[in-house]
């Protein structure tokens, strides 16, 4: 018998319930999973009030202090809304499986199926962990988000605080970037030559191929033939991320995070007229500490922990819209005596694999399964523990900052 894990959460004054089948959606080439649920409204509390359905995206960035030099520590990269009741605009025609077990669950009257498409070039989820050298003001993560909200308003475009009633549930929206057929190996050479010494010193670095997969080894060819007079002493090798935060399409900060590094000596050094072939294997590591990195947003409530994607520029997305961009190379740095040394630095692209398993599994906060007629059981995952701290605090707005 199959199961399905379903997402739910209601507002504060529980009105309305939002109902999803996951919370991880994948843009693969210029494909985009929809994104389909249920939204459940209590008929008697709701009194005819309009109520509409939102897709948001936005990029948070630090804490709200820093609103005072200008900064908006929070600004909005996308948003879709549409009216779900008392007359749906978008009604969905073609009803998935899952929606059509829900309605039959929750009951058709009070049950309505929403369905959103959204384009390709769309940012991605991403989150900027500051490291535990950071100082506490710096520690909140920052990063882009995505959250459907469900809300209660006399307008579709009624500003929050006229909202009667809301609820929030994050989701995460990831890319996939497909393997070329043809497999395409970065290559550089760089010569280079000494004062006081008639030959040159040349260092040929080769991937294995331009994209891995997160978790995936980078394979690096090191050629290296020694013409001149100096000693090779090592090697170093690094993985590094690059990850910018724009706002407005300005950029506010650049992260530099090395997430794969090694030093090695074998078959050093290497003299006069000596050369070498090595093959190095780099293992990303995702794992927090000193570093401030950016993850794929995942890094909350036991879900885990993986490295942003390659940030990929399609013809339709702008750089204001992306919220932030991430990018790796591979840097080799060849030390030689006296302090001199040369360095190669090659482009990787790193993406998520194709499996969903490592994404869709957030800490389960309760859970009440039931059999339905046709082997599907449900299971809803519901948000006591948040819904209780939200409810406790002596906060007047509930925050919109995704929830796992």
């Amino acid at each position: 018998m199959g199961k399905k894990r379903v997402f739910k959460k209601a507002s504060r004054k529980e009105r309305f319930t939002i109902f999803l089948g996951k919370r991880c959606f994948i843009e693969s080439g210029n494909e985009m999973e929809e994104i389909d649920g249920v939204l459940k409204f209590d008929a008697p509390k709701a009194r005819d009030q309009p109520l509409f359905i939102a897709m948001r995206a936005f990029l948070e960035f630090g804490t709200g202090s820093i609103d005072m030099l200008g900064i908006k520590s929070q600004s909005l990269l996308y948003s879709t809304t549409q009216r779900v009741f008392p007359e749906q605009e978008c009604p969905v025609s073609h009803p998935s499986r899952l929606q059509k077990k829900l309605i039959s669950k929750l009951g058709a009257a009070n049950s309505i199926p929403f369905t959103f498409k959204l384009p390709s070039g769309t940012p991605q989820s991403v989150t900027l962990h500051m490291g535990e050298g950071e100082s506490e003001e710096k520690k909140v993560p920052s990063g882009v988000h995505w959250e459907i909200v469900a809300y209660s308003a006399e307008m579709k475009d009624s500003p929050r605080s006229n909202w009667r009633d809301k609820v929030h549930l994050g989701i995460r929206k990831l890319n996939n970037i497909a393997l070329p057929a043809m497999v395409h190996k970065p290559f550089q050479e760089v010569r280079k030559k000494y004062a006081l010494s008639s030959g040159e010193l040349v260092m040929k670095v080769e991937l294995s191929k331009e994209v891995y997969y997160a978790g995936e080894p980078i394979e690096v060819t090191l050629d290296i033939s020694n013409g001149c007079k100096k000693t090779i002493k090592n090697v170093e090798l690094r993985v590094r991320q690059f990850a910018t935060v724009l706002n407005g399409g300005a950029t506010v900060l650049t992260n530099k995070a090395v997430v794969a590094a090694t030093q090695n000596t074998i078959g050093f050094p290497v003299q006069y007229k000596g050369s070498l072939h090595e093959v190095y294997d780099l293992v990303l590591t995702p794992s927090l500490g000193e570093r401030c990195v950016a993850l794929d947003g995942a890094d909350r409530d036991g879900d885990s922990v993986c490295l942003a994607g390659t940030t990929l520029l399609s013809h339709t997305a702008l750089d204001e819209s992306l919220g932030m961009k991430v990018s790796y190379d591979v840097k080799v740095k060849v030390n030689v005596g006296l302090g001199n040394s040369i360095t190669c630095k090659l482009p990787v692209v790193i993406t998520r694999s194709d499996t969903l398993s490592d994404y869709d599994r957030p800490e389960e906060k309760k859970t009440n399964g039931g059999d339905d007629d046709d082997g599907l059981e449900i299971q809803f995952e519901q948000f006591i523990e948040m819904r209780a701290q939200a409810f406790f605090s002596n906060s007047t707005e509930e925050g919109t900052k995704m929830e796992s």
